[in-house]
């Protein structure tokens, strides 16, 4: 008896280039979510800090001062390259 017949399997077709950009737009705007949050919560620790060395220690927190300032530069930064926009 010849071998019973097998059932092809459907063919899996490639996303298309819409679709893969459309998903690596989201992975980018989460992770652009995750980056904001998480220097929210850099600036809001190092202000909490700062204040509590100013109290305890006076110019100690000097040197807490930059991470402060950068953390909300980049909360602000607009999400353009730097390079030609």
């Amino acid at each position: 008896m010849p071998a019973p017949a097998r059932a092809k399997k459907p063919a899996i077709e490639a996303p298309s280039l819409e679709e893969r950009i459309r998903r690596r737009a989201y992975e980018l705007y989460v992770e652009h979510d995750d980056i904001g949050s998480s220097l929210t919560h850099i600036a809001v620790l190092s202000e909490v800090a700062r204040k509590e060395i100013n109290e305890h220690l006076g110019s100690a927190a000097s040197s807490l001062e930059p991470i402060a300032t950068l953390s909300r530069e980049l909360i602000r930064f607009d999400g353009r390259d730097r390079v030609g926009h």
